[in-house]
């Protein structure tokens, strides 16, 4: 899964990249050019509108509108089609009529209200939404006797994507309403929930206003964004986004919390902040910005990755790798003796408590080996108390006592000890437990709770003592027809302080499914769910460096129980897995990064990964890819999009040494103006206006 992890990596180095621009033109045989016929197509939705009757007119450089380029009727996918011919420009497509069904009430056959969306410098075949989000951009490019210039077009869309995090025009909606297929890309599960949104947001409004409609809502947050927030309506919109997200009847997004789609933070930053300053770049040239996102992809998205080189330090790679190489070099090492020790002193721990019956062995002598001694001294006022001492070679290694309530089936008690270490350190254990046992079957615990501490002070320290912190887990019988009394944890939960030299993690990890089977090929735990919670901060002789990623990361092994080691992966046996992480990277000198990546593995030697990052709130990236290995040469492909509609496709193909990675830039309108191409290994672009620069 190397190759898997290098594609993740290189989503985030080019995230930035998206924001650059592209343009070209056809040749035909004989070397003259041609101006071939375009087609604009796309979906209509607020749920999807069937039947609806759909225009593309012409906008002149000024914004009146001109003559109609085509029309079409919505088919029962919302989905439509228009041959414009040879025209190019600036366009406006309205759909009027049809009908759609309500996300939020589950009405069928709600009649569609106009809607529009504007787009600037159609020059190629290209795909464009309809729906309330473009219709608020429309409206946003008219507002205050304004007209839709490309300028007034450009700055409308790139606000209101900015808004929701999503390319409001290239971006195909899905219904939120129904299943989505397995290519659907995050970004489109997205769009359906923000119309979903917005019909949960009519809804919750009718408790206090009958008459309250889409159309209304529609102008309601399109003055809102008059002054480039929402700050009116942006908690309204989150209550809605939560409340549709929470009902099952009619999400079907596959969605169950707001957090994992990043929308929430969203909706939060332009409640409070201005979203999109449309002064930034609606003037300068194609060329001039694609430039400019270049040094700003340099200055800030390959930060984060350490690059070969590059000068910058990478903020994500970097203090990972230092952790990583931490915990195999010198803490694996340092408490692996350590642990098996424990775990054989537990394992005959009942042995102890009926040689404890005994006053006469006073202490209990326990050999490992002939060089290792486990002494048991029980305390002569209290059958349940008891101290050890581990020798090895006549020296006194391990030391530490035990206070339980009930020496056959302790459910309370404390545990403290100091184990050696393989360099001569010392790992100090400060516990304090509590259990339950089965009501049906006294001899088998349901749960164990821990809460103390275990540290080496050299090394690390895991700190669970304090607030709600706390080491637990559940527990089941095993399918062991042989052992009545084995059981396995079915789900475990850590909330701690974690220390070590180079990081510091505040957090919960929580694995809340974990299956067990005694089978050979599957024989073990494997977890089906897990979860991490918490901040994660970098150190530098203890102080923190000012790296830190705070958020949430979840797993999933959907086929933990079935995947079977003893086979070769196949088609048919592979682990297929999922992961997110939805969270913020602070690093100093970099603006503060929002970022929402997803990947999966749900095919054999295939993955998908989707992303989606903002920084600094005012500008995003959104985007998909795919990874295939099935051959000896890995071939990728990404698409990634801005909020200004810039968009960037890029293969890297293994197969073509030298020249792995290719693609193209183009605007939202289609018009190609760079290329991106391999010399000796090393990425370039190269502009429209002919100049040259490396990607990194």
């Amino acid at each position: 899964m190397k190759k898997f992890k290098a594609f993740l990596i290189l989503i985030i180095i080019l995230n930035v990249s998206a924001l650059i621009l592209t343009g070209c033109g056809d040749s035909d045989d004989n070397g003259g050019t041609t101006t071939p016929s375009i087609t604009l197509s796309g979906v209509a939705s607020k749920g999807l509108v069937k039947n609806g009757n759909v225009e593309v007119f012409a906008l002149d450089p000024n914004g009146d509108t001109g003559e109609s380029l085509g029309t079409a009727v919505t088919d029962s996918n919302g989905e439509y089609s228009i041959n414009l011919g040879t025209y190019r420009g600036n366009v406006m497509v309205e759909i009027t009529g049809g009908t759609y069904t309500d996300e939020a009430t589950g009405d069928p056959n709600v009649t569609s209200i106009p809607m529009r969306a504007v787009l600037a410098d159609v020059s190629g075949n290209v795909s464009v939404a309809v729906t309330p989000l473009t219709e608020i951009a429309y409206q946003s490019a008219t507002a205050s006797g304004k007209k839709p210039t490309k300028a007034n077009i450009t700055a409308a869309n790139a606000l209101v994507s900015t808004m929701v995090g999503i390319n409001i025009i290239n971006t195909m909606p899905v219904d939120a309403t129904s299943t989505p297929g397995t290519s659907v890309t995050d970004a489109q599960k997205n769009y359906g929930l923000m119309l979903a949104t917005l019909s949960q947001m009519v809804k919750n409004d009718k408790a206090s206003d009958p008459n309250s409609n889409i159309s209304k809502m529609i102008a309601s947050i399109s003055t809102d964004l008059a002054d480039e927030t929402l700050d009116t309506v942006g908690n309204d919109m989150k209550t809605a986004l939560t409340d549709f997200i929470a009902d099952p009847n009619h999400n079907k997004s596959g969605i169950d919390d707001p957090s994992q789609t990043g929308l929430d933070e969203t909706i939060d930053y332009g409640t409070d902040n201005p979203i999109y300053d449309p002064n930034s770049s609606v003037n300068e040239s194609d060329v001039d910005l694609a430039k400019d996102m270049m040094e700003d992809l340099r200055n800030t998205a390959l930060s984060i990755y350490n690059y070969e080189g590059g000068e910058v330090k990478g903020v994500v790679e970097t203090p990972f790798n230092n952790l990583a190489d931490e915990l195999q070099t010198q803490i694996e090492p340092e408490i692996t003796d350590t642990v098996d020790r424990i775990a054989w002193l537990l394992n005959d721990a009942d042995m102890w408590v009926e040689e404890m019956k005994d006053p006469n062995n006073t202490p209990y002598h326990f050999e490992k080996d002939p060089n290792i001694i486990v002494d048991i001294y029980p305390d002569p006022n209290d059958s349940a108390s008891f101290s050890f001492t581990v020798q090895e070679d006549g020296n006194i290694i391990d030391s530490g006592s035990v206070n339980i309530n009930d020496p056959n089936m302790p459910t309370s008690g404390t545990f403290e000890a100091e184990f050696k270490t393989q360099s001569g350190n010392k790992i100090t254990t400060t516990l304090t437990y509590a259990g339950t046992v089965d009501p049906n079957d006294v001899d088998v615990y349901k749960s164990i709770t821990f809460t103390g501490t275990i540290e080496d002070p050299n090394r690390f320290s895991i700190d669970f003592s304090q607030g709600t912190r706390k080491l637990s887990a559940n527990f089941a019988k095993t399918d062991d027809p042989t052992d009545d009394d084995d059981i396995y944890p079915t789900s475990i939960y850590l909330e701690s302080r974690i220390t070590t030299n180079t990081a510091r993690m505040d957090g919960l990890f929580n694995i809340s499914s974990i299956v067990c089977s005694t089978e050979e090929c599957k024989e073990g735990l494997r977890p089906e769910e897990a979860t991490f919670v918490g901040t994660f901060a970098e150190l530098s002789n203890g102080l923190t460096t000012g790296v830190e990623f705070t958020g949430t990361i979840t797993g999933e092994w959907s086929n933990a129980d079935t995947y079977d080691e003893c086979l070769e992966d196949s088609n048919s046996n592979f682990v297929e897995a999922s992961a997110t992480f939805n969270g913020t990277i602070e690093s100093p000198a970099m603006p503060t990064l929002n970022v929402v990546l997803s990947a999966a593995q749900t095919e054999y030697k295939k993955g998908t990964m989707s992303v989606n990052f903002r920084k600094a709130g005012v500008s995003f990236l959104s985007g998909s890819g795919t990874l295939d290995d099935t051959s000896d040469d890995s071939l990728m492909t990404i698409c990634l999009t801005s909020q200004t509609g810039l968009k960037i496709n890029i293969t890297i193909d293994e197969s073509n040494e030298g020249e792995e990675m290719s693609g193209t830039m183009e605007t939202s309108g289609g018009d190609e103006v760079a290329e991106i191409y391999t010399v000796n290994g090393l990425p370039m672009i190269r502009y429209a206006d002919g100049y040259i620069e490396s990607l990194i």
